[in-house]
């Protein structure tokens, strides 16, 4: 739903006040190749390790399905946990204590319940969406998560969607949904996020910390 700067900022505010938001990176593994790809994992990349420092969690979501490793040649089909790391992207870092979710479909919650148990469970409901392809597997998961009922926000600078699209992609990620649905879906950049967080009121130092991590 197109929501205006500032009403985004209030809602993710509240959630970061809260520690009700997590960070969720979709398909940032070896496989996906070409310019836009490329900027994404290293923008992506930066941005789970902002998070980190920052205190919020990331969780991550790869394709490893069989048939999709037959189809795409150079994407391997990992089996194990330290499989699933070792295929990451070489910007991305996945520190053991975070969690890997395996997709059964393009869309992370299609045909998945865990990822939503998970979630619940840690106490999220807000989330801010990162990855690759923007018009596939970003687009499912965030419309998915929607449909779950998470506040979900896609990072639009840290996809392989160039931000010059921004309100055309909201409208694109929008389309088809229910109403109620649309209304728990947003594009916003990674400068708004951090502003949230300044908004939430933290203390100096971790607004100094925030402040140095922006750019």
């Amino acid at each position: 739903m197109i929501l205006d700067d500032e009403t985004i900022r209030a809602k993710l505010a509240a959630a970061f006040a809260q520690a009700r938001v997590a960070a969720l990176h979709v398909d940032l593994q070896n496989g996906f190749y070409g310019h836009s790809t490329a900027t994404a994992f290293e923008s992506a990349g930066k941005f789970s390790r902002q998070m980190r420092v920052l205190g919020v969690r990331n969780f991550w979501a790869i394709y490893t399905d069989r048939w999709h490793a037959d189809v795409n040649r150079n994407l391997p089909a990992p089996v194990s946990y330290m499989d699933r790391i070792q295929y990451f992207h070489d910007s991305i870092m996945v520190l053991p204590d975070e969690i890997v979710f395996e997709k059964m479909d393009q869309g992370l919650f299609a045909r998945n319940v865990k990822p939503r148990l998970v979630l619940n469970l840690a106490r999220i409901d807000t989330l801010l969406i990162t990855g690759v392809r923007h018009n596939g597997c970003v687009s499912d998961t965030a419309a998915g998560a929607a449909q779950c009922g998470f506040d979900t926000y896609v990072v639009m600078d840290a996809t392989d969607r160039h931000m010059s699209d921004f309100e055309r992609y909201e409208h694109f990620l929008c389309d088809g949904l229910d109403a109620d649905v649309k209304t728990r879906l947003s594009v916003v950049n990674s400068h708004t996020v951090y502003a949230a967080m300044t908004d939430k009121g933290l203390p100096a130092r971790e607004q100094e910390n925030i402040a140095c991590h922006i750019g």
